[in-house]
């Protein structure tokens, strides 16, 4: 099934590595987003995950979220979430994931909280 596949993109702003992902992030999706971004966590110094393609998160995804702005935090790398929209955003408030993780509104937003 198309609909439960995960697309990644990549793009620079300013000194952050951007790093889009579109889809669904859940159980079915975790583990590859969780070793993707193990993997640019590695090998940039800045990073942000643009989630405004991302349709779906479950609890599986927030957990990936966290793991990820855990390790950038014991590297002390800034780590940003960019751009929530519609159920994702809402799944972020409700959970107040914005306690535990730095939340922009948007990519140009970031320079600016930089």
């Amino acid at each position: 099934m198309t609909d439960l596949a995960m697309t990644f993109a990549q793009a620079e702003k300013g000194s952050w590595h951007i790093w889009q992902l579109a889809g669904r992030l859940d159980r079915a999706t975790a583990a590859q987003v969780q070793a993707e971004g193990e993997k640019l966590l590695l090998q940039t110094d800045r990073l942000a995950i643009d989630l405004s393609e991302l349709a779906y998160i479950s609890s599986a995804g927030i957990r990936v979220l966290l793991l990820l702005a855990k390790q950038a935090e014991n590297a002390s790398q800034p780590f940003c979430l960019c751009s929530p929209q519609g159920i994702v955003r809402e799944v972020l408030e409700i959970s107040r994931m914005d306690m535990f993780l730095s939340i922009c509104p948007s990519v140009d937003a970031l320079e600016e909280g930089a």
